[in-house]
């Protein structure tokens, strides 16, 4: 006899039928990553819910097996409802993903072991009683609880969370302006602010050592260790290592390394929290590439210098200290990134890496080592890096000019800059050495705050930069006070083809606030992806006035009116059904895309693209592609195009981890070809 599943599935707007603004908005409110409403599914429990089970979960097995639900690629479970109480009283409820976990609503009450929130929004609007703690990191998702919350612990790490009901609690952390808690007597500690005072309530939480460290926090709560300050007496004192053993996900990959039959030559380990490279890595000398990034590494293993063949090493985000490479190692290497480490120094062999292409570096935090960070650069040996192309060397705390000159410029090779911060007078002139270079980025004087004097000295030199005949981008990042209209409108007017990417460069702008209210009419229907306007003539006036206004309107509202009209153009194109209003609809986003590509980076050459231009730039290159695979005379020789098109730009997107749309472009390719 079957046994009774204890919730049902069902279609979004039939589990939510009063949703203000119907299924539409509900997907757009809570982040979810859902092409249309109609794909769109909701787990739904009707009567009270209680479950023994221990761990950490998510909706796909808190009910001790997987959902009863086939769905295809174009249809996903968004949210989970519990129309009464829930009760998973040995259960750590944890959000699927950090960027778009489907949303949790409970309208009774929630008795939890813990909850670790990230991407989802999570209603309660009954009693919340959780033993443990409420963690929520990062900023996708929401904690709404609308009656009393009873727990020990509430951490907001870069999280929003609304408590309109009594809060009983020992400790909150949090950012004290998206941590809302009227009626709780305690008073927030700002994690900002109020560092030494979190790391002393934390190291008596439920570890030594640690601090506030979003990871360790998340993982102990998955791993069922108890945070409470006062433990039982039974609970075991963990030291920071014990959370970083080999974790499953990379046992696994480990083992179907080691099983595969053909040679192995990549070792991509990174975001794996490891605190110790797998000695199983030495079977693999004969590797070209690793990557250890985002893992919690103190040191790397001397074995690693027995990888002759290593050519790129990706080490950023550990704790290391050293590069236990030897001196023919460093000659062979073409791309080096260990930004964010503690390496502040490099002996006589790190300073002659002749076939290297690509380096990263950068500090580790806000302190004095990024001060340190910032000498290593002055005394680095440049001129033995004569292939270099790439140099990403911001972040390193210094202050321009130096009182030592920092010898970039004899790096002829590069096509990639990016600063820590603007280099200013003589400093500043040696840019025109670099013949090649395509990117320029740097930091603006954000970080000399309260010294009005320094507004005046932030200047960029417009003749230099015309002098470099291949500068594709200018990329501000920062807070970007020296940054005024008349240098942007200068810039565009003296450099019309250079795409300036300054996202923060907002004020002073003529033309802003009708762009902004222009833009306003535009309806986010999937996040980063399609936006409808109110009307076809919205975004008529949109073309016509970001061509018009081009030298007088932001950075910001530049690449948002410009993705917004092409956003909109290429979901109506996809959506059509009708071939031949299809290929009308492709031809004409075409068009529209050909009237922004004089404005941003050619493809072929561009070392790097960054988050900002990376949007706008794909949209404009896939359209060809995709006319070209779509028009209705489509024949061999738009195939052959595509296909070498798409050579070149799949590496890009590879690197970039973005939307994989010119992945998808790439297989419909392939499948024209067979045909």
């Amino acid at each position: 006899m079957t046994q009774k599943l204890p919730y049902k599935i069902m279609p979004l707007k039939e589990a939510f039928p009063d949703y203000p603004g119907g299924a539409k908005a509900f997907l757009v409110e809570h982040n979810d990553f859902v092409h249309k409403p109609k794909d769109a599914f909701v787990v739904v429990v009707d009567d009270d819910f209680y479950s023994d089970i221990d761990g950490g979960h998510d909706l796909d097995d808190m009910f001790g097996h997987e959902l009863d639900f086939s769905y295809d690629n174009d249809q996903t479970i968004c949210a989970i409802l519990f129309k009464k109480n829930c009760t998973i009283p040995n259960m750590c409820y944890v959000d699927r993903e950090i960027e778009y976990a489907p949303a949790l609503t409970v309208l009774g009450n929630l008795t939890a072991r813990a909850l670790n929130l990230a991407g989802g929004m999570t209603l309660i609007n009954g009693d919340c009683n959780i033993r443990e703690a409420i963690y929520g990191h990062y900023n996708h998702g929401e904690l709404v609880v609308n009656g009393t919350i009873n727990t020990p612990l509430i951490i907001a790490d870069d999280y929003s969370m609304v408590l309109n009901g009594v809060v009983n609690t020992q400790t909150i952390i949090g950012t004290a302006w998206k941590t809302l808690a009227p009626k709780s007597v305690l008073p927030v500690l700002d994690d900002l602010t109020q560092g030494k005072q979190i790391k002393a309530v934390m190291d008596s939480f439920f570890m030594t050592e640690h601090g506030f460290d979003s990871d360790l926090i998340s993982t102990a709560i998955i791993l069922g260790d108890c945070v409470l300050k006062q433990k039982p007496a039974n609970a075991k004192k963990r030291q920071k290592s014990d959370y970083y053993q080999l974790p499953h996900a990379a046992k696994a990959k480990l083992d179907a390394l080691i099983a595969q039959k053909t040679p192995v030559t990549a070792l991509q380990f990174g975001g794996f929290h490891m605190g110790e490279v797998p000695i199983q890595f030495k079977q693999f000398k004969q590797v070209t590439h690793i990557d250890l990034s985002n893992n919690s590494l103190k040191k790397l293993p001397d074995f690693l210098s027995k990888f002759s063949q290593l050519q790129h090493l990706d080490v950023s985000t550990n704790e290391v200290k050293k590069l236990p490479l030897t001196v023919n190692q460093l000659g062979n290497l073409h791309t080096l990134h260990i930004q964010d480490t503690l390496i502040t120094e490099f002996n006589d062999n790190l300073n002659f890496m002749p076939n290297l292409t690509e380096l990263y570096l950068g500090k580790k935090d806000w302190g004095s080592g990024s001060d340190i960070m910032g000498r290593l650069a002055i005394d680095f040996n440049w001129q033995k890096m004569p292939n270099l192309q790439h140099l990403h060397i911001n972040e390193t705390g210094w202050f321009w000019p130096w009182d030592v000159d920092f010898g970039f410029y004899y790096c002829k090779q590069l096509k990639y800059l990016h600063f820590g911060y603007l280099p200013r007078g003589k400093m500043g002139k040696q840019l025109s050495q670099l013949q090649q270079l395509e990117y320029y980025g740097f930091e603006s004087d954000w970080q000399l705050d309260g010294d009005n004097s320094n507004a005046a000295n932030f200047e960029i030199d417009i003749e230099v930069l015309a002098g470099l005949p291949h500068l594709q981008m200018l990329y501000i990042t920062k807070d970007n006070s020296g940054i005024t209209a008349d240098t942007i409108t200068a810039l565009r007017n003296r450099l019309p083809n250079l795409y300036i990417c300054a996202p923060c460069a907002k004020f002073g702008f003529a033309q802003d606030d009708s762009f902004e209210k222009l833009n306003t009419q535009f309806e986010k229907v999937q996040n980063y992806q399609k936006y409808e306007p109110k009307n076809e003539a919205t975004v008529q006036k949109m073309l016509a006035m970001v061509q018009e206004h081009r030298l007088n309107i932001s950075p910001k509202w530049f690449d948002k009116t410009w993705l917004h009209i092409l956003m909109h153009l290429e979901g109506k194109a996809r959506d059509c059904d009708d071939k031949s209003e299809k290929s009308k609809l492709v031809k004409y986003f075409l068009d529209v895309t050909q009237l922004l590509k004089p404005h941003i980076a050619k493809t072929a050459s561009w070392t790097h693209l960054t988050t900002y231009g990376y949007d706008l730039w794909e949209l404009v290159y896939n359209a060809e592609i995709w006319y070209a695979l779509r028009r209705e005379d489509h024949n061999a020789t738009h195939l052959a195009w595509a296909l070498e098109q798409l050579a070149i730009y799949l590496p890009i997107e590879q690197k970039q981890g973005h939307r994989q749309e010119f992945a998808g472009l790439h297989e419909l390719a392939l499948q024209l070809q067979t045909k």
